[in-house]
């Protein structure tokens, strides 16, 4: 119980630390450039960052940290990343990682806070209740109300992959960590190959068709390898082609994750600009923090959702050594990982295509705010 009642506490706070960051990081992409390809570059540069050095690190963690096997008190043994105590040098070895990035990232964008968008004069100080009528506010333009409630359902999917992940590669294709590793590692490539094609994708077609096919990407290889070995159709765990199948899906699903991520945030760009033409703010920092709230929220439904199936519909024994498992168990470890998991994600396609801010719109946009900035200058201007 106590033991729980910790991991709570300081799960709440890191993730209190993390959002205190990431909402101001991501906002500040929104104000460096007002130009929507730029924009969507630099988002796109700023995703293959964030997921590479994951990736990377993954990649790390698995062949080095996890490598091996571990043997317990009473002689048994098991894979290591199956032993808690395998996990404090990976956890301090990260941590130093995130303070080191952190700080060069706020010490490489500093001299950009005089080209800030600057408030205007005369707003209100910032109070809870006025942060929440303005996301009420926000909320209320169905282009950013579609983002988010489709956000939502997607996350749900992908707390649902994150936490059932290690538990597939483990029992349900029974992977040891040396094989395990090479999943991070192919990530890379994926994600520096979709943030690449976003832009140019978007330059093509309108946003939201560009989010729909990275998305539809991603769920069809999430958990296709899954869906053909429930039919009988896979190679064998211990294969020589399993893993190179399972890696190849990966990596196809990571391309169509970072060209719908990057996609996604270049519209919440453009609806700070709508926003800006309607009420005369930007808030970014309101529009990617209720982003941070919503992915931060289903992401965690899908854990505990995820967690839940484990022990009621699973029924996944607590000391389960691979390859010793009942066979039912396995089934519906993949039934819960493949066609159930990715049900809230199908649901977010649908809100995703009710997005109707178009790329001749928002060019529309920018021309009334600029032809706005242009007269507010001209008043500014002293009488001679």
């Amino acid at each position: 119980m106590w033991l729980f009642v910790w991991l709570m506490c300081w799960t709440v706070l890191a993730r209190l630390f993390l959002t205190l960051y990431t909402i101001p990081h991501s906002a500040l992409g929104g104000e460096l450039t007002k130009d929507a390809n730029d924009r969507s570059k630099l988002f796109s540069i700023n995703s293959i960052f964030g997921y590479v050095s994951g990736a990377l690190f993954a990649f790390t963690a698995w062949g080095f940290f996890l490598a091996g096997e571990s043997i317990l008190p009473d002689g048994t043994v098991i894979p290591k990343h199956l032993d808690a105590t395998a996990y404090g040098p990976v956890v301090m070895t990260a941590s130093g990682i995130i303070i080191v990035a952190i700080f060069l990232s706020a010490i490489g964008t500093k001299n950009r806070i005089p080209l800030l968008s600057k408030p205007p004069s005369g707003q209100e100080r910032f109070s809870l209740t006025g942060f929440y009528k303005d996301l009420i506010g926000a909320l209320r333009n169905p282009n950013y109300a579609f983002i988010m409630v489709g956000y939502f359902f997607l996350m749900i999917s992908v707390g649902m992959n994150e936490t059932l992940q290690v538990f597939v590669y483990t029992y349900f294709w029974e992977l040891q960590t040396e094989q395990i590793r090479w999943f991070g590692l192919a990530t890379v490539p994926a994600i520096i190959l979709g943030a690449a094609l976003s832009p140019l994708l978007m330059r093509l077609f309108e946003r939201k068709y560009v989010v729909i096919g990275g998305l539809l990407t991603l769920i069809i290889f999430v958990q296709l390898p899954i869906d053909l070995r429930l039919l009988g159709l896979m190679p064998p765990n211990g294969s020589d082609m399993l893993v190179p199948i399972l890696v190849a899906s990966v990596m196809c699903a990571g391309t169509g994750f970072a060209i719908g991520l990057v996609a996604i945030l270049s519209m919440l760009g453009d609806i700070s600009d709508q926003n800006e033409l309607f009420t005369g703010l930007r808030q970014e920092g309101l529009i990617f923090s209720a982003r941070a709230f919503f992915a931060k929220a289903s992401n965690s439904a899908g854990h505990f959702i995820a967690g839940i199936s484990l022990d009621l519909f699973i029924v996944l024994p607590f000391e389960a050594v691979p390859g010793e498992v009942d066979s039912d168990v396995i089934w519906r470890l993949g039934l819960m990982s493949g066609p159930i998991m990715i049900l809230a994600a199908l649901v977010s396609l649908f809100f995703y295509a009710r997005y109707r801010l178009t790329r001749s719109e928002h060019d529309r946009i920018l021309d009334e705010l600029e032809a706005k900035r242009n007269l507010r200058k001209e008043d500014d201007k002293p009488f001679n």
